[in-house]
């Protein structure tokens, strides 16, 4: 109220102007304000008023007020290569932080439509102007997109990884998710998930926090499942990415592990519970034999794992479906947790390595040694020696290494 009371005083506002602000009334301009305020906008104060100026701003795609138009600062190009946008020349610092690249509908055209976001022909393009290049939480929020633009998007984010471009590549990753959710889009192939997992560990917050969110949005939307799905090919690596992001940048944290988690979901789906925390254990002992341990992706990865521990329920027989991969997984599971118990580097993950050995299912019999899983120290089993030399392959695979480009990651 205070804050409002000295606003109104610095506007002017009579002392029946400045009761109604703690009654809860909207008070108007004063008319000092009002007047000079319709003055320097052309309109008449008897026509309009101060309240009628805001119907006349321009609006985004989205029926915004488009501020970057009304401060005329939408003049700025991008450079192409091949065609497509690269390195953003008018990335502009917004109101409130947000950045939008100017795209354009070609190279030697630069008229566009401001209403529609098309190209002055009438033909649809797959870029529109002042698309935001920032993070926004909900992808509906973004300014509608033709699927046409899926394609170009993708090929924008298939080349070599640059740190620099983070704005380009920010606003093509929002191009991919303005698709996804307007027009029900389609399922991402394995190169364009490694693509978005690459990302999604950058120092820039935006474009960490942009990919994630988009991985996010794939893993949850409705493809193709099961042998047709790109999930099972590419999750190890994503989930390893996701790990990363949470020790690279500690605002996109919460947002890594929620990712995590819509991963860890989609791969279950696709193949078994029993898989998925076997891919996830991997992914955490590369964490823990890391020359510095992260103690903080291992707590990710533990409590990742408790949402599949109901699939690793399984039942006495080994004669049952599943049973030897899921005895497999919960003994992979129990190593991991004694070794992180033993590595006091490692202290701030011990009550999550308690919690998942206390959740474990309790196995009487194992197929191949009959050990159990009762929290004992046992001989290594050989699951465990492959579970080893997975995990050094996924830390080699993701390796802080920024300009390294995606055709190293064709062998998965």
């Amino acid at each position: 109220v205070l804050s409002k009371q000295r606003a109104a005083k610095m506007a002017g506002l009579s002392a029946a102007a400045e009761s109604d602000l703690t009654s809860g009334k909207r008070p108007c301009c004063s008319v000092f304000f009002e007047q000079a305020l319709c003055e320097a906008c052309g309109v008449s104060p008897s026509e309009l008023g101060a309240a009628g100026i805001f119907a006349l701003l321009p609006t985004d795609n989205s029926g915004r007020a488009d501020l970057m138009r009304v401060f005329g600062m939408t003049s700025g190009k991008v450079s192409t290569r091949g065609g497509l946008p690269r390195r953003p020349l008018g990335v502009v610092e917004g109101l409130g932080g947000s950045n939008f690249v100017h795209d354009t509908c070609s190279p030697s055209d630069d008229k566009s439509t401001e209403t529609s976001g098309g190209c002055a022909d009438g033909d649809a393009s797959p870029f529109v102007e002042d698309f935001p290049a920032d993070y926004i939480e909900l992808a509906s929020d973004l300014p509608s997109l033709p699927a046409s633009a899926f394609g170009a998007a993708r090929l924008h984010l298939l080349q070599e990884v640059d740190e620099a471009d983070w704005a380009a590549d920010t606003a093509a990753v929002n191009k991919l998710r303005s698709v996804l959710v307007h027009e029900a889009s389609s399922e991402a192939s394995v190169q364009l998930l490694l693509a978005l997992a690459q990302r999604c560990r950058s120092r820039r917050p935006a474009l960490s926090k942009t990919s994630l969110r988009a991985v996010m949005e794939f893993a949850d939307a409705r493809g193709a499942t099961g042998v047709g799905s790109s999930w099972p090919e590419a999750a190890e690596v994503v989930v390893a990415c996701c790990l990363a992001a949470i020790r690279v940048t500690k605002v996109a944290a919460r947002l890594a592990e929620a990712t995590l988690a819509a991963v860890l979901r989609r791969h279950a789906a696709d193949t078994s519970p029993a898989a998925a925390a076997q891919m996830l254990t991997a992914c955490a002992i590369a964490e823990v034999s890391a020359k510095v341990p992260q103690p903080a992706g291992v707590s990710a990865a533990l409590r990742a794992q408790a949402p599949l521990m109901g699939g690793l329920a399984i039942a006495r027989s080994p004669a049952m479906a599943g049973a030897v991969e899921a005895a497999a997984a919960v003994i992979a599971i129990s190593s991991l947790c004694q070794d992180i118990l033993a590595n006091r580097r490692l202290a701030p993950a011990f009550s999550d390595a308690r919690s998942v050995l206390r959740g474990l299912p309790r196995l009487q019999e194992v197929t191949g040694d009959g050990q159990n899983c009762d929290g004992e120290r046992q001989d290594e089993p050989p699951v465990s020696r492959l579970m080893g030399k997975r995990a050094e392959l996924v830390r080699d695979l993701t390796k802080d290494d920024h300009s390294k480009p995606k055709g190293g990651h064709a062998i998965w």
